[in-house]
Order: structure tokens, then sequence, then C-alpha cells
């Protein structure tokens, strides 16, 4: 996975609200791995 990739979704997704939704889906996924590694789920 590179930065380049990341950029590139961002890029070709012009609207604010796809954005928001994409940094919605990695705070959620971020929230998800650190409760595995801290044993709460």
């Amino acid at each position: 996975m590179g930065s380049g990739r990341l950029t590139r979704v961002f890029h070709s997704s012009g609207s604010p609200e796809s954005v928001v939704l994409v940094a919605l889906a990695l705070l959620l996924f971020a929230v998800v791995v650190a409760g595995n590694l801290l044993g709460f789920w």
C-alpha cells in the first residue's frame, strides 16, 4: 500500500462528501484495529 494510491483516490473523488466518507472509514478501521490490539473486543 503506497501513499500515491491514496492520493490518487482522493484526486479522483473530487466531492467533499466522498472524502469525508473515506476519512470516516479510515477512522473506524483505526478504532477497530486499536481495539483488537488492546484486547477490547
